[in-house]
């Protein structure tokens, strides 16, 4: 949705700004690369079967547990739990493992890289041949407009369509129409420019397979009554999308459009090691795009090698998402604005992190939201599940003694955590905020039993 008056530039791969793009030498041109000796790129550059092998056996693990668990619970409200952490498995991490083996870079072994590009492309409704012939335009001409057919924020930004995107229903159902159009043996004007001839049939003819198993689910859920089976394929794409957004926006939003330097318009952003295993490693986005056949597992290593001659990353998400969203706010308003990335000096050091500094408003906001509504919410949730548990197994007090404590002491650590991180207070503030923790989670343990006993 765009204001009145204010002009959206066209994103189109067939419009003038393609045009104009290869008339001011944007197309496959030669970018910015940061000096790297080629003998240590090479190691780098080195594929290896063992990491992808361990990281997507339990990510698989993982997969079978959260769903099968999930399956088991189905009927009652404590099914939400694993078939959110199934849903992320699968909506969320599913991107990073089509990314990096659309690269061809995660496993050494090819059908390796081949066998699980597949199954990703399905869980996030990407089509392989689509998608690995859009993904190399991007590589070619990042954030070059009517070039690069991934740029997901434009300018002005579609905000609604974000919003939507949180959980993949603008670019979910967009995906569904284009398979259904596949499957008839067609494409688009814009796939016909970047996907070659020769591989018309193949996207046709994944498609129809694609398109006979979504069918296929559709007509399990008919049967059985119920939708349990599109919980486990293809409704995850939807309800556990919202990290593919949340990490993806962190990658080019709002950084500079139509430059040949992927420090100006590409992030690293650090992130915690949960993250980063959905994410696998691609919060290294910049170190990326520089050597985009580095395998992620050495993308770390590229980072350290690299960043003298880049700009600082991105202490957090958060730390990324303060600059984000007041950036896609203004450029509602003005789309000629874009952060401009300082780089350091041919030869110089980059920038260093600054220190911790005092958290901004909107970071006190999150943290004070927490601390005095999800610790409790959460430790109500963990009070009804224990009492579940014990409606099944009546005979266990002990374990309902051992797990309220054990909720008790991580909500106190938690909430005390998130106030902590406010300032910096002295040990007897401390105290007393641990204590009003343990009033709180007593007061909720007390209602839950209250609204138990009707």
């Amino acid at each position: 949705m765009t204001r009145p008056g204010i002009q959206r530039r066209d994103y189109g791969l067939l419009g003038p700004e393609g045009q104009r793009a290869s008339e001011s030498g944007l197309v496959s041109a030669v970018w910015y690369s940061p000096p790297v000796s080629r003998k240590r790129l090479g190691e780098l550059m080195k594929k290896r079967n063992g990491p992808a092998l361990r990281d997507t056996a339990i990510w698989f693990a993982a997969l079978i547990v959260s769903g099968s668990v999930g399956v088991w619970l189905w009927g009652s409200w404590l099914a939400i739990v694993p078939f959110a952490i199934y849903g992320v498995l699968y909506g969320s991490a599913g991107d990073s493992r089509w990314h990096e083996c659309g690269h061809g870079t995660a496993f050494k072994t090819r059908w390796m890289n081949d066998g699980v590009y597949q199954i990703a492309c399905f869980m996030m409704l990407r089509e392989p041949r689509v998608w690995r012939s859009s993904h190399s335009r991007h590589h070619a001409d990042t954030i070059i407009v009517g070039r690069d057919p991934e740029i997901n924020s434009g300018r002005p930004p579609d905000f609604l369509g974000l919003a939507l995107n949180l959980f993949a229903l603008k670019g979910g159902v967009e995906a569904l129409g284009h398979i259904v159009l596949h499957a008839t043996g067609r494409l688009t004007a814009e796939e016909k420019s970047f996907i070659a001839h020769r591989w018309w049939p193949q996207v046709y003819r994944i498609a129809r397979i694609w398109l006979a198993i979504l069918l296929g689910v559709i007509a399990a859920c008919v049967e059985l009554h119920s939708i349990l089976p599109a919980m486990l394929v293809g409704l995850p794409t939807f309800y556990g999308g919202f990290l593919t957004l949340i990490f993806g926006l962190t990658q080019h939003a709002g950084l500079a459009e139509d430059v040949l330097d992927h420090r100006l318009n590409s992030r690293t952003v650090y992130m915690n090691p949960v993250s980063r295993f959905i994410y696998w490693n691609m919060n290294y986005h910049l170190e990326h795009h520089l050597f985009p056949m580095v395998p992620y597992h050495a993308l770390p290593e590229l980072h350290e090698l690299v960043k003298p001659h880049c700009p600082a990353p991105y202490r957090s998400l958060i730390a990324a998402y303060r600059e984000i969203v007041p950036t896609l706010w203004r450029q509602g308003r003005d789309p000629t604005y874009c952060v401009e990335r300082t780089v350091p000096p041919l030869g110089g050091l980059g920038y260093q992190i600054p220190s911790a500094a005092r958290p901004t408003t909107l970071a006190v906001s999150w943290r004070l939201i927490w601390a005095l509504a999800g610790v409790p919410l959460t430790y109500a949730l963990i009070v009804r599940t224990v009492n579940a548990v014990l409606a099944r197994w009546p005979h266990h007090g002990d374990v309902l003694v051992l797990a309220l404590v054990t909720a008790l002491v991580l909500c106190i650590y938690t909430g005390a955590r998130s106030v902590f991180g406010l300032l910096s207070w002295s040990t007897p503030a401390r105290i007393a905020i641990c204590v009003v923790y343990a009033a709180i989670a007593f007061f909720v343990l007390s209602f839950v039993g209250f609204i138990s006993a009707f």
